[in-house]
């Protein structure tokens, strides 16, 4: 027997929460970005499988639609500093526009090429999310700083080389794939709809897959999950409506379910950097992280 995620038709105690994040207002900080919402407290790791986040040696991969993982960002000096592990920084290159991550806020802007290494950037706007951690604060100042210098670009296999008018290298990175369809993750964080993505050890039997015919399911931590998913653009997803199966479970479990559900279907964008999955909702709030399942 199936029940929905529509506060009418599920049981009471499985009752889909609003979206808690909404647009962000220039200047507001959120405890929503990598100091709060995307900041997750772990009572165990894991390390999944393949990640399948850098592309075969001999596939050769190309500036525009290609997902950059951040891998080295010159500091004030001009010496690389690899980027903070955890962050999961990224950019994307597409039709003129260049979205991504600092590992702390979204970043946008406009890109054009000329010739056959020119490279020019505009940034744009990025949402203004407080990070506790200050290693991804300096790795965010310095990358939209060398992101509005980069003069040339280069691609070699899977390295994408940024670099200013005098060939200083500005940022290196490594491609990635952008292909949800057909994957399978282990989750490692879910927001708790209280403006925080937390983890634990009943957090990590959570999963999600996504099929090649746009149907998602995945187990919530009680039940099993099942609805449908649709990919828009490069990085949008609609996640839902999503039903669960209906077994009796302890609360602890029952409260992550509910709390997984909403995520699911509160996130509008997706990205895969660094191998790891990460939903967002239409504030960039983190809403769920997850890694390849083994």
């Amino acid at each position: 027997m199936l029940r929905t995620s529509d506060p009418i038709a599920r049981a009471p105690r499985l009752t889909t929460t609003h979206l808690f994040a909404g647009i962000l207002l220039a200047g507001t900080l959120l405890a929503a970005g990598c100091g709060g919402s995307d900041t997750t407290s772990s009572t165990g790791g894991t390390t999944g499988g393949t990640t399948g986040s850098s592309m075969a040696a001999d596939e050769s991969a190309t500036l525009e639609g290609t997902v950059w993982n951040l891998q080295t960002v010159a500091g004030p000096d001009g010496t690389a500093v690899a980027a903070v592990a955890s962050s999961n920084a990224f950019v994307r290159f597409s039709d003129g526009q260049l979205s991504g991550n600092s590992g702390c806020n979204s970043i946008t802007g406009t890109y054009t090429v000329s010739g056959d290494d020119g490279l020019t950037i505009s940034m744009g706007a990025t949402t203004m999310m407080a990070c506790a951690d200050p290693d991804v604060m300096t790795q965010e100042q310095q990358l939209v700083t060398n992101l509005a210098g980069v003069a040339t670009y280069a691609v070699e296999d899977s390295t994408l080389v940024l670099s200013a008018t005098d060939g200083a290298e500005l940022a290196t990175f490594s491609a990635g794939s952008a292909e949800l369809a057909g994957t399978r993750w282990q989750v490692t964080g879910v927001n708790n709809g209280q403006e925080a993505v937390v983890s634990s050890a009943l957090t990590e039997t959570l999963t999600a897959s996504f099929d090649d015919g746009g149907q998602f399911s995945g187990f919530g931590g009680c039940n099993q999950v099942t609805g449908t998913y649709t990919i828009t653009g490069t990085d949008g997803i609609e996640i839902g409506p999503l039903a669960t199966t209906m077994m009796a479970c302890d609360e602890e479990a029952t409260t992550l379910e509910t709390q997984y559900v909403s995520a699911l279907e509160a996130s509008v964008t997706f990205d895969m950097a660094g191998g790891t999955l990460t939903l967002r909702d239409a504030g960039g709030a983190m809403q769920v992280t997850a890694v390849p399942a083994a």
